[in-house]
């Protein structure tokens, strides 16, 4: 399908009357299930709420033998997302992948959900890795770093003074680090 209106099409019109988006996509698969030789992509552009832009994403995906390869890059409510990573297609669904955010304002994230509600700034860059068996979500291993975590709020600023860092094991996420300073403040924690 190639530029297709979401607005237009009814059921998506009564489901989200606020949401809009141009949405295009391809998809080739001659294969089986372990081994589908896939070749897909699909965006999504123009995306609104309410009449605000918000930006757009695009992914795809592509299969060699049972490994599926993928990627997904979005610019949304200001913030730079880029995910790659691959998943065996047999057994345990060994996967690997790899988030990269820049230039989050959680501002205009919480603007979406309740605007007008929140008064304040943030910068948040960073990156988030995973990897381990896709079909046992508690085995799976990961690590969370993000070098640029600053908040204003209300005249008040925190900020990571140095990487703040998170880890995944066992199905539990531990803060490993977390350097915060603010107005003549400063606060340390490392697990």
């Amino acid at each position: 399908g190639s530029n297709l209106v979401l607005s237009k099409f009814d059921t998506f019109r009564k489901a989200e009357p606020d949401v809009d988006g141009v949405l295009s996509f391809t998809a080739i698969a001659n294969g089986t299930m372990q081994q589908p030789d896939l070749h897909a992509r699909i965006s999504l552009e123009k995306i609104s709420v309410q009449g605000k832009p918000l930006g757009g994403v695009e992914a795809k995906a592509d299969s060699t033998g049972s490994n599926l390869a993928y990627e997904l890059q979005s610019q949304l409510v200001g913030a730079q997302l880029n995910a790659s990573g691959t998943t065996s297609l047999l057994g345990e669904y060994q996967t690997q992948a790899k988030l990269t955010v820049r230039g989050l304002d959680l501002a205009n994230v919480i603007e979406l959900a309740a605007p007008g509600s929140f008064k304040g700034t943030s910068a948040i860059a960073g990156t988030v890795s995973v990897s381990g068996p896709a079909a046992q979500p508690r085995k799976m291993e990961g690590a969370a770093e993000f070098n640029d975590v600053d908040f204003k709020l209300q005249g008040v600023e925190l900020k990571a003074a140095e990487p703040l860092r998170a880890s995944l094991k066992d199905g539990r996420v531990t803060l490993d680090q977390i350097h915060v300073t603010g107005d003549r403040k400063s606060t340390r924690l490392n697990s």
